[in-house]
């Protein structure tokens, strides 16, 4: 009986310290991911967003609203912030009815980078993949164009430059001349939520 008591206090012995090693080892995994995903000294701000979206019945009809607006709220470093509008505008948001919105961005469609400087967001996007008719180009530049003007204006934002391969083009996909900047150009609109 006594051998019996002593291999089982041996089994939960054993059992303890598993469990005490499992436990630190997820504790220390949680923390390097805590670490990855907010760096130290990385503030998050709150941004209130109004994005454009294409009109699906307008891109169905060709008649009516280009542009849909949604208003919505995204965490981002100030630093990621123009960036992060563009990975936002991407792709329609979750929940949101397929049949009213949707995004002129497409697979291929790359930016590179979004910046400000003097008032102007600048949209640099690659050369590589960029094509479309003139639908496509005119719904991409206004989603683009009303989406920055109307979340950033009240931060001195008044116009948009497009950028192709970080240089001033003369179009991006050969409908549009892009070779100014933009102020707000949409013609319709409407607003959703």
């Amino acid at each position: 009986m006594r051998k019996q008591n002593s291999k089982k206090w041996a089994f939960m012995l054993f059992l303890v310290f598993a469990l005490a090693v499992f436990t630190a080892c997820d504790n220390q995994e949680t923390e390097e991911n805590k670490e990855d995903v907010t760096p130290q000294g990385t503030e998050q701000t709150t941004y209130d967003l109004k994005l454009y979206y294409a009109s699906y019945s307008y891109m169905e009809s060709g008649s009516g609203n280009h542009l849909i607006s949604y208003e919505c709220q995204l965490i981002s470093d100030p630093d990621d912030i123009y960036i992060e509008v563009a990975r936002a505008l991407s792709s329609v948001p979750e929940g949101l009815d397929p049949k009213v919105y949707q995004t002129a961005f497409y697979d291929g469609l790359r930016i590179e980078n979004v910046y400000a400087k003097d008032g102007t967001i600048f949209v640099d996007v690659s050369s590589e993949g960029l094509n479309g008719g003139s639908l496509e180009e005119t719904l991409f530049i206004e989603q683009v164009v009303e989406t920055y003007l109307h979340t950033f204006e009240k931060d001195g934002i008044d116009h948009v430059r497009f950028l192709v391969d970080g240089a001033e083009a003369e179009t991006l996909m050969g409908h549009w001349d892009v070779s100014q900047p933009f102020g707000h150009i949409a013609d319709g609109e409407s607003e959703q939520q």
